[in-house]
């Protein structure tokens, strides 16, 4: 009895064995069948490689060199990565593993050429404008602070030949064969002054002069006279305030400029003013128009210059 019972014992231990011998051998095949997965990657449906590495390491790498490329400005990935497991067998496929994903990927996806299944060109013609650069001219005649459009741009037309490339039936490449011009663009023309600009300037140009500064009848004359026809603009000599505007005894109608260095200038003998008290001008600007009011023989501008307010020679600053 005793002898059939281990006999029994043993057959169960047998059967154990054999069991457990079976259920790991089926996961070991197991688990080298799944080492041994094959995948195919495709950019939308053109096969480009053979692999067994996992799924999850080839979208991470395509992610990864996507960005990079999209650093790079280039943005025009039209084609998407698609993996499914296969048992493809070709020798015109590439089988890659984990250290090639990269440079796969790369070089397919910064590929200039796609893989072509229609090619086609087309070659035309178009017109369109065209404009030129600016010209500058530097003229002796005006201050450096001037400027001067002396001509105005006008477009041209060109004729333009272009070659077009397109796969697939969407344009991949534009090349300008060649240019040719119908009509000749016309360029801004801008003159710039080099002189520079001085710090007083005479009111009037075209002048005589009738008077100088200095003894005059008796007396010393403040100023000097620039005799001209009545209703002649009489400029301000340079930038200031105006402090006096309208008629002043002796002056007559005239001006009173405060250029705040503590110069003031004078315009006497005016027909009328053309600024009020207060009033910011600039050298140049038009203060008045000449005459012959207040204590005057005949039309003319009576320009008088004073610091601190002593009368001085204007030639100090001026020529004439």
């Amino acid at each position: 009895m005793i002898k059939k019972l281990s006999m029994l014992k043993n057959s169960y231990k047998r059967k154990f064995l054999i069991f457990a011998a079976f259920v790991i051998c089926a996961a070991y095949i197991g688990e080298t069948h799944k080492g041994n997965t094959q995948y195919t990657i495709y950019f939308g449906s053109q096969p480009i490689a053979v692999t067994s590495v996992k799924p999850e390491a080839f979208y991470k790498a395509y992610g990864d060199v996507k960005a990079k490329l999209y650093s790079e400005g280039k943005n025009n990935l039209d084609n998407d990565i698609y993996i499914e497991e296969t048992s493809l067998k070709s020798n015109d496929i590439r089988y890659v593993g984990e250290s090639d994903i990269t440079e796969v990927l790369y070089s397919r996806m910064d590929d200039k050429e796609p893989i072509l299944t229609g090619k086609t060109t087309q070659i035309f013609k178009y017109v369109n404008p065209y404009y030129v650069e600016c010209e500058y001219v530097y003229d002796d005649s005006m201050y450096e602070d001037e400027m001067n459009v002396t001509q105005y741009e006008a477009p041209g037309t060109r004729e333009v030949t272009v070659i077009e490339t397109y796969y697939n039936g969407e344009r991949h490449d534009r090349k300008i064969l060649e240019t040719n011009i119908v009509t000749e663009a016309v360029p801004r023309v801008v003159h710039v002054g080099t002189v520079k600009r001085p710090l007083y300037v005479l009111p009037v140009t075209d002048y005589i002069l009738t008077s100088c500064f200095g003894p005059r009848w008796g007396t010393n004359h403040n100023g000097i006279d620039l005799a001209v026809p009545t209703g002649t603009s009489v400029a301000a000599a340079a930038d200031g305030i105006v402090i006096q505007a309208g008629w002043n005894g002796g002056y007559g109608i005239s001006v009173y400029i405060d250029h705040e260095n503590g110069v003031i200038t004078r315009y006497g003998h005016m027909s009328e003013t053309l600024v009020s008290v207060g009033q910011e001008v600039k050298q140049g600007d038009i203060i008045g128009l000449s005459g012959s009011t207040g204590d005057s023989t005949g039309p003319h501008v009576h320009f008088e210059m004073r610091e601190n307010d002593v009368p001085i020679d204007p030639s100090k600053y001026v020529s004439y």
